[in-house]
This record gives structure tokens, C-alpha cells and sequence, in this order.
């Protein structure tokens, strides 16, 4: 009697384990995919600060902070989710080219956590599909490895073999292709103008603001995007909702919704 009490004791308690690792794995996914830290973790910290594991019920995220380890958790050079024997290193690429095959054009992706995000999607995925039937929209260069996105089909291609990624992994990398074609958008080098305005959204890589009343820029849009590199070394981040700032920006305004400049210079506006 006493061996089935123990027995059903056992059963009871990998039970409940295997609810809270489905249940704390699912929250914590969710919370890294949008940026924010693991909640249902142990954190430890190694190689002098450079590296940041949590260690959660079956699963461990390991990331790479750009300065130090108590930095916001989204300042990250490259960050993994995967299970305990997972392995996880900073690869040596400096940049990735992407040929935009709708565009016609080449840009060139050069910010760290970027390329550690390309780099990480692409050799991680499995391609194990048979090709589909969508276009290629993006070719991606790696060393001598050739990629191909087929957006309409959410698949990578690599060879005769494609491996599917999520919406969310898509849209992350859809969204740098977007900001790296923002920052060449073409100029004219002669003209540099300035307008005072107010930060009405605040994000990791651009920032939206509203012109002045009375301003050139205004008449041409309520809303104006443009990206930023948010400070790390300490210099106090104003990118804040609310905020007044002064913009100067070379060349003309992107007539899209919201409208789009190439800043070469915010400042935080007295």
C-alpha cells in the first residue's frame, strides 16, 4: 500500500512538472520574442559579464549583452532560446548582404545583433521542404551560402530545400530589411534642413515625430519616421514619447505614411 502511495505521489509530482515547463516555457518564449527577459528563470552570468544564461524548467535563454549584463534586456548583440544542451556563441560575420530582388538593389546589414539575428535564423533552421511555389523576394549572402525569402510562403530556401520560420521571425527580419533601406534612401548631399517636433512613438531602431505647427515639414506630414542608434555608453538616452526635439536631415522627405527622412542629426530641444 505504502509502494502505491509513493508511486501515485511521483506520478502526481511529474505531472505537475510538466505543466509548469510547458506553461513557464510558453511565457517565457513569448516574452523573448518581444524582447523582454525571461520571467521563470534562474539567471547566472559568465565570461566577465560578456554572457547571460537563464536556466528555466527544461529550456535556457542565453544572451549577449552590448556593455554589461544590468543594461536594459533588449540591448542585446544576439540572443537564443533552445533547451538545456543548447549552444549558443557570437558568430565572427561583420555584416550580411541582402539583395533586395523586388527593388533591384543590394543593402548591406552591419549592426551586430542584426547579423547575429540573420546569421542565427538561417543556419538554425531545418530545410527539409520541398520548394514552394512563392517568388523570391530577398536573396541573402552568408560567406559563399546563398538564401532566398519566399515571403508569401514564410520559407527560407537554401539549395532544392526550403525550412519554414514563424510570423514573428519573418517580421523581425523583414523589419531590419526595412530599416537598412530607410537609411539609403537617396540624398542630395547640398541640402540640410532643420524643424523642431515631438516624439510621439519610441522604438529600439526609429522614432516617429510630429512637426511643429507652422513648419515646411508639417505641411508635408503629421508624422515623420526616421532611425536611430540608441546610445550604450552611458550618454542618457532621450528617445522618450514626449520629448521635444530638434532634426536636421539631409535631402527630401519620403512621401509614404508615415513620412520618411534620413536624420544626420536629433537633439533634445530646450
Amino acid at each position: 500500500m505504502k509502494k502505491k502511495n509513493v508511486l501515485i505521489i511521483c506520478i502526481i509530482i511529474a505531472v505537475i512538472l510538466v505543466v509548469l515547463t510547458f506553461i513557464t516555457n510558453y511565457i517565457d518564449k513569448g516574452r523573448v520574442s518581444t524582447g523582454h527577459e525571461p520571467k521563470f528563470t534562474i539567471k547566472i552570468v559568465s565570461d566577465g559579464g560578456n554572457k547571460v544564461t537563464y536556466w528555466g524548467l527544461g529550456y535556457k535563454v542565453v544572451r549577449y549583452p552590448s556593455v554589461s549584463p544590468n543594461e536594459p534586456y533588449k540591448n542585446n548583440l544576439g540572443v537564443k532560446m533552445g533547451s538545456w544542451f543548447m549552444k549558443y556563441e557570437l558568430s565572427d560575420y561583420k555584416n550580411v548582404k541582402i539583395e533586395l530582388l523586388m527593388d533591384e538593389k543590394t543593402i548591406e546589414v552591419d549592426k551586430k545583433r542584426d547579423v547575429e539575428f540573420i546569421v542565427s535564423l538561417l543556419r538554425d533552421s531545418k530545410y527539409i521542404h520541398e520548394l514552394c511555389d512563392g517568388i523570391n523576394t530577398h536573396k541573402i549572402i552568408i560567406d559563399d551560402e546563398i538564401y532566398y525569402l519566399k515571403e508569401s510562403c514564410k520559407e527560407i530556401q537554401k539549395g532544392k530545400k526550403q525550412a519554414k520560420i514563424s510570423e514573428e521571425d519573418l517580421n523581425s527580419l523583414l523589419k531590419i530589411i526595412e530599416n537598412y533601406k530607410e537609411v539609403d534612401m537617396p540624398v542630395n548631399d547640398e541640402e540640410q534642413h532643420q524643424f523642431l517636433g515631438t516624439i510621439i512613438e519610441a522604438h529600439n531602431n526609429y522614432i516617429i515625430v510630429k512637426p511643429d505647427e507652422g513648419t515646411n515639414e508639417r505641411k508635408s506630414s503629421d508624422k515623420i519616421k526616421m532611425s536611430i542608434d540608441r546610445p550604450t555608453n552611458g550618454i542618457n538616452d532621450f528617445y522618450v514619447k514626449g520629448n521635444k526635439v530638434k532634426i536636421t536631415y539631409n535631402g527630401n522627405i519620403n512621401e509614404s505614411y508615415p513620412a520618411q527622412i534620413k536624420a544626420i542629426k536629433i537633439e533634445l530641444a530646450g
